[in-house]
């Protein structure tokens, strides 16, 4: 019977544990993506919410040399690599694909490892680097 005391609390634990890192994984994923989206689509008032203060400039910067070129999103999956206390990496699946009269081009989107920050209850888009 004390075994079973014992046990069903860090059952417990373990499980809520579980459940809060699968929910932060979730909500930093859809925040990737959605700055992901955003930036194809050139939303630039809504990607502008998913920066972290400190990389807008360079988000910018980078969403500025896309702005002549059509753009789309395709196949993007992604998924969080490592996550600790409120700062993620996550890696993605897809393309950016780039058209420039008649000219295409594709971004591959895995070569690149996002940082992502929890600031308040939001997931940002911290920057990336190479993988």
């Amino acid at each position: 019977m004390m075994k079973l005391i014992i046990i069903i609390p860090i059952f417990i634990l373990l499980t809520a544990c579980s459940t809060a890192g699968a929910d932060t994984n979730a909500a930093a994923v859809t925040a990737l993506s959605t700055y992901l989206q955003a930036f194809s689509d050139k939303n630039e008032a809504q990607m502008s919410t998913l920066v972290c203060k400190d990389w807008a400039e360079d988000a910018l910067l980078e969403y500025d040399a896309f702005q002549g070129v059509e753009t789309t999103l395709e196949g993007l999956s992604c998924e969080v690599l490592t996550a600790e206390d409120n700062l993620v990496t996550a890696a993605c699946q897809g393309k950016i694909q780039a058209s420039y009269q008649n000219e295409m081009q594709e971004f591959d989107l895995s070569q690149r490892v996002y940082r992502l920050q929890k600031t308040g209850s939001d997931w940002l888009v911290c920057g990336y680097s190479a993988p």
